[in-house]
C-alpha cells in the first residue's frame, strides 16, 4: 500500500477546509446572519421614569422568507452599512423612524415603551358655581401635560448611529396643552344682567313664594343652546311643596292662589333674561298691569298653561344666581362679556280709564267689623287704568346706540275700584 506524501494529505485538508468555510458563509447569507459587527451600536436614554435603552443586537429569522428581507435591509449587517442604508432612505424622503426601524426594527419597541411611561395627559381647569358663596365661582387651574416627541426620538438614535457606536441622551418631550384653561373659564364670568324689583316684605305669604320660587332657579346652569322652562325648574305651586296662599290675578281681578307673588319671581328672571341678551321662546302678559314693573316687561306664569321660557344662544353656558331678602327679588346672570348693553324699554302707547268705581254695601260685615257704624266705609280694590303698550330692546356700543327692535306689544285691561260701606 502507497502512502502519499505528506505535502499533499496537508494541501488536501486546506482544500476541505475551505470548502466548510465557503459553506458556512453561504448558509450565513442565506440566513440574514452576518458575520458579528466590530461595534455594538447601543443609545440610552435617561428620563425621570428611568433609563430606557436599544441595543443593536443582531435578530433570528423564523423562515427563509424573513431571511431575505433581513439581508435585503442590513438588519443583521455591520452599523457602517446600516449607517449608509439610513442615510440613503433619509435622502429619499422617509421620515426618521422608517429610515431607523428599516434597518433596527426593535428600536420601535424602546421608543413605545418609552412613549408609554412619559405620557402625561394635560389636565383642563375647572370650575365650580355656587351663588351662596362670594364670589359665586371657584377655578382650579389648568395643568399641562407632556408626551414624548417620537419623530424627533428616531432622529436622534439616526444622529447617534452617525456619530458612533453609542450615547447616553435625554428624551426630546413635548408639552400637552389643555383645551380648557383657567384663562377662558374667569372670561364665563363677567355679569351679563343684573336686575331687581321690590315687594313688600311685611305680606309674609307673599315674600315667602317669591323666595320660595327664586331659591329653585338660583345655580341654574345654561349650556349653549339649553332652554329654560320656569315652570320646569320651580315646579308646581302646592301647598304640599310648600307655597302658601296669597293674592293672585285671575279673570281681571285679585283673588287668593296657592303660589301668590311668584310671578314677581319669573318677572324679575325675565327682565334679567333680556339683558343678558338671552333669546325669549316664551312669555305671557298678565290681564292687569303690574306693580313692580314696567308694562310689557312683565311675565305671567301658571303651573298649567303659561310658561317663562328662553335659550342660551351663546358658544359658552350662562349661570343665574337667584334669591329674595329684605323686600328685594334679585337675578343675576354671569357668561362671557357681551359686545352690546342691552335695555328693555317700555312704551305706553294708550291709557284706558277704569269704570265708575263700585259701591257696595257690606250688609254681612264682610269686610267691616262688626262693630262698624253706619257711613263707615273701606276701599276694598283700587280702580286701575287699563293699558295698551310696548316693548322693546335697544342696544349699546358704548353710548351709542346701535339698533333697536320692537319684541311684544300688550294691552291690559282696566280694573274697577271698590268700596264697601255700612248702611
Amino acid at each position: 500500500m502507497r502512502v502519499k506524501p505528506i505535502h499533499k494529505q496537508i494541501f488536501l485538508f486546506f482544500v476541505l477546509l475551505c470548502g466548510a468555510a465557503f459553506v458556512l458563509c453561504g448558509a450565513a447569507v442565506a440566513s440574514g446572519v452576518a458575520a458579528p459587527a466590530a461595534e455594538m451600536f447601543t443609545v440610552t436614554f435617561a428620563t425621570d421614569k428611568g433609563e430606557f435603552s436599544y441595543i443593536d443586537e443582531p435578530i433570528e429569522p423564523t423562515d427563509y422568507l424573513v431571511a431575505d428581507e433581513m439581508f435585503t435591509r442590513k438588519i443583521n449587517a455591520p452599523l457602517t452599512e446600516k449607517r449608509a442604508m439610513m442615510s440613503k432612505a433619509v435622502r429619499a424622503g422617509a421620515s426618521y423612524e422608517r429610515a431607523v426601524t428599516l434597518c433596527m426594527p426593535k428600536a420601535a419597541e424602546t421608543v413605545d415603551a418609552m412613549e408609554r411611561a412619559l405620557y402625561e395627559p394635560a389636565l383642563d381647569a375647572e370650575m365650580t358655581f355656587d351663588p351662596k358663596r362670594t364670589p359665586p365661582f371657584m377655578i382650579k387651574r389648568e395643568k399641562n401635560g407632556r408626551m414624548l416627541d417620537r419623530e424627533k426620538t428616531f432622529e436622534l438614535i439616526y444622529i447617534c448611529a452617525m456619530r458612533g457606536a453609542g450615547e447616553s441622551i435625554a428624551p426630546p418631550l413635548t408639552i400637552v396643552r389643555p383645551e380648557v384653561t383657567s384663562e377662558k373659564l374667569i372670561a364665563r364670568t363677567y355679569l351679563r344682567a343684573d336686575f331687581s324689583t321690590e315687594f313688600a316684605s311685611s305680606n309674609a305669604d307673599r315674600s315667602h313664594n317669591i323666595a320660595l320660587a327664586l331659591s329653585h332657579v338660583d345655580g341654574t346652569v345654561l349650556n349653549p343652546g339649553d332652554e329654560f322652562s320656569f315652570n320646569k325648574t320651580v315646579g308646581a305651586r302646592t301647598e304640599s311643596r310648600g307655597f302658601r296662599q296669597a293674592k293672585i290675578i285671575m279673570d281681571g281681578d285679585y283673588v287668593l292662589g296657592y303660589g301668590g307673588g311668584v310671578c314677581q319671581a319669573s318677572t324679575t328672571i325675565y327682565n334679567a333674561a333680556l339683558r343678558a341678551g338671552l333669546e325669549i321662546t316664551e312669555v305671557h302678559a298678565h290681564s292687569l298691569s303690574s306693580g313692580y314693573v314696567a308694562a310689557s316687561l312683565d311675565a305671567m306664569v301658571n303651573s298649567s298653561s303659561a310658561d317663562l321660557k328662553f335659550k342660551n344662544p351663546l358658544s359658552d353656558p350662562v349661570f343665574i344666581s337667584a334669591y329674595a331678602y329684605n323686600g328685594t327679588a334679585r337675578v343675576r346672570i354671569f357668561g362671557l362679556k357681551s359686545e352690546f348693553k342691552i335695555v328693555p324699554v317700555s312704551v305706553v302707547r294708550e291709557t284706558v280709564s277704569p269704570p265708575e268705581e263700585e259701591l257696595v254695601a257690606d250688609l254681612e260685615h264682610k269686610y267691616l267689623p262688626a262693630e262698624a257704624e253706619s257711613g263707615d266705609r273701606l276701599t276694598v280694590r283700587n280702580p286701575k287704568d287699563g293699558i295698551k303698550s310696548e316693548a322693546y330692546l335697544e342696544y349699546y356700543r358704548g353710548t351709542t346706540l346701535v339698533r333697536r327692535i320692537k319684541i311684544r306689544s300688550d294691552s291690559y285691561r282696566p280694573l274697577r275700584g271698590m268700596t264697601v260701606f255700612i248702611p
